[in-house]
């Protein structure tokens, strides 16, 4: 989708996306996605 000045850009649409449901993990938790963080940005 392109924007102002040519900038390409994406969007998010709710709606198709609960229509989709969850993947195959299913939710993730707070605490989970806090440990992929770390994990990602120690050296």
């Amino acid at each position: 989708m392109l924007e102002r000045g040519g900038a390409l850009t994406s969007e998010f649409d709710l709606a198709a996306a609960n229509e989709k449901g969850l993947t195959e993990y299913g939710e993730v938790s707070e605490e989970k996605m806090w440990a992929n963080c770390e994990y990602f940005i120690k050296p």
